[in-house]
């Protein structure tokens, strides 16, 4: 947990020393005692660079599932799919224009997970046509290029890409 903590406030640092950010509204995620440090510095840091900033508290744990957790995202303004279940997930992909995620061959565990998982689902080969495939790096500025309209990727590489919004795919989603 400490570990955790100081990240979060050696991230939350480094923003208040940065010039700008890329987004105007930012999100902090704060664990335990950390969050009154944060929450002192945020009117400077807002007063310099004119962004929003809000911050969630939770505990390590529940941070760490967060942050691991996947996710969907689309452009911001689009309407959110629903990815509830394991059928509106699939409906989802079935239903986008073009899926961005990281191209398996480039060696990426989420790009390698999703080719597997796809395959499970019997959806590979509806897939495969329309996929936008990522060697690396944000996989969400897919959606801001038009490349695609739906991007599935790690939770905390979506957050990263301005002009996007997100939806946490239901926990435990198993396969059919």
């Amino acid at each position: 947990m400490r570990k955790i903590c100081s990240c979060l406030a050696l991230a939350l640092a480094g923003l208040c020393l940065a010039g700008g950010a890329l987004a105007d509204e930012i999100k902090v995620l704060s664990a335990g005692a950390i969050k009154p440090v944060i929450v002192a510095a945020l009117p400077e840091f807002e007063r310099r660079n004119g962004h929003k900033v809000t911050v969630e508290n939770d505990t390590a744990g529940g941070l760490l599932r967060r942050v691991r957790s996947g996710g969907v995202a689309v452009r911001q303004g689009a309407p959110l799919p629903d990815v509830s279940s394991t059928a509106a997930f699939r409906a989802a992909l079935l239903a986008a224009r073009n899926v961005a995620y990281i191209d398996p061959a480039a060696g990426g565990s989420s790009g390698i997970y999703l080719a597997q998982l796809f395959e499970r689902m019997g959806i590979a080969a509806q897939i495969k046509p329309k996929a936008v495939l990522v060697p690396g790096g944000l996989v969400a500025q897919r959606l801001l290029t038009g490349e695609a309209d739906l991007a599935v990727h790690q939770i905390s590489e979506i957050l990263a890409a301005p002009q996007v919004r997100a939806q946490l795919a239901a926990q435990g989603m198993e396969a059919p």
